[in-house]
């Protein structure tokens, strides 16, 4: 597998976030890793393998990796299917090639799932292409399908989600803030009595304790009658 020297391991755990289908090992785009070799070095990992006759076409198979965002999709499911069968719900077709806007495979179509990277706990980190004399997986790997008598494999690796925790924890802090915020509006409610410009009736505030707490003592009313008089 060739790989550009700004590109990061490819023995890392990070997902796959993209992949794409070249006509030509020297267009796969930067940052991306180049399958180019069965995983046993012995086979060139052409998908489209034409005759020897006429002009000879190519097709080979990039990703790339990154520790995603939140929002970001991770790749998630592989599948090859015949080019009359209906694409599996949930994925999406690798039509064309990425430099020539060529179909991409003959006879056959490459699918892909993808999943935000917040709503799933796991990804594919490799994609891999085994060739006739290697017909069982390395461990940890999962065989899609046949492609040109190779086998398309992937890895499939567990997701850490320490930066979906930090934002977790900056949601409760904010919603503690609303609630003892909230509860502090609450202890400065005045009474509706001592924001009236006049004395409340006292039948009435006996009547609506939740109004008023007005106490209808003898003083309060001589007080009203009073000033009521000057």
């Amino acid at each position: 597998m060739v790989k550009s020297s700004s590109m990061t391991d490819d023995n890392s755990d990070q997902p796959i976030v993209a992949v794409c289908v070249v006509s030509d090992r020297l267009k796969c785009p930067p940052k991306y890793f180049l399958l180019d070799r069965t995983e046993d070095g012995k086979d060139d990992a052409d998908l489209w393998r034409d005759s020897l006759f006429g002009r000879r076409y190519y097709r080979y198979i990039c990703y790339k990796k990154c520790n995603p965002m939140p929002d970001d999709d991770v790749l998630v499911d592989v599948a090859i299917i015949n080019d009359k069968d209906s694409v599996p719900a949930g994925f999406t077709v690798l039509e064309y090639t990425e430099d020539t806007h060529e179909k991409s495979l003959k006879k056959k179509s490459l699918c892909f799932r993808w999943m935000s990277y917040r709503l799933t706990n796991a990804a594919i980190s490799k994609l891999i292409l085994l060739s006739k004399s290697m017909r069982r997986p390395p461990s940890g790997y999962t065989v899609i399908g046949d492609i040109n008598n190779m086998l398309l494999c992937f890895k499939m690796v567990s997701l850490a989600k320490t930066n979906m925790n930090y934002s977790r924890s900056d949601e409760i802090s904010t919603h503690h803030i609303l609630t003892a915020t909230t509860s502090q509006s609450r202890l400065c409610l005045t009474p509706v009595e001592n924001a009236l410009p006049y004395v409340m009736n006292p039948t009435m505030a006996a009547s609506n304790p939740n109004l008023s707490s007005y106490s209808s003592s003898d003083d309060n009313i001589s007080r009203l009658v009073t000033n009521t008089k000057s």
